[in-house]
């Protein structure tokens, strides 16, 4: 759809290829700046190793942008609460009917509340990786889910109390990035 106006640090210390739709003349130069972050623009579906099958805005500001690969990752990167879910209105991705289609997702530091519902339904999510302070979970996020949530070593944020089911079946373990730095946004579980 058309381009939402960011806020100039939308995307404060975030590293991310963002998708953009084609043949939409809001997308101009103008609007994709970096947002205090190091953000390259591509065209959906024409990004160099990595084909985006759908991506879209969301959040109580829009200040949200998730994508979804050809091979089931989910990124939703920027500095928003994402809103909370239900039948009559879905996530985007479930919403599109890619609900099926997301294995993996991660989760920018800047997401400060993941919404209820966000991905129930979403039966071949594995993995699960914030990147940040523990964010605000909502109501049965992941029902229908059993995965692996990957949390920052050494965040006192993410207390046992965090660290629950939220409708299904979630494993959390700490994760340590390479050569002991915590908080990796290069992690791979």
């Amino acid at each position: 759809g058309d381009a939402p106006t960011f806020t100039p640090d939308a995307f404060v210390n975030v590293t991310a290829i963002v998708a953009y739709p084609e043949n939409y003349a809001t997308w101009t130069a103008d609007v994709m700046q970096n947002y205090g972050g190091t953000i390259t623009w591509v065209e959906t579906g024409k990004t160099e190793g990595i084909t985006v099958e759908a991506a879209g805005f969301m959040g109580e500001e829009y200040g949200l942008i998730w994508s979804l690969t050809t091979d089931g990752d989910l990124y939703t990167l920027g500095t928003d609460r994402m809103e909370n879910f239900d039948e009559e209105s879905p996530a985007p991705w479930a919403d599109w009917g890619y609900a099926d289609a997301v294995k993996t997702v991660t989760l920018d530091a800047g997401v400060s509340h993941v919404g209820a519902n966000a991905f129930s339904g979403c039966t071949n999510l594995t993995r699960i990786t914030f990147l940040g302070d523990a964010p605000t979970i909502g109501v049965d996020t992941f029902t229908g889910v059993t995965a692996t949530a990957y949390y920052p070593a050494g965040n006192e944020t993410w207390t046992e109390e965090v660290r629950q089911n939220y409708g299904d079946t979630i494993t959390w373990e700490a994760y340590v990035e390479e050569g002991g730095e915590e908080c990796a946004h290069d992690f791979q579980p």
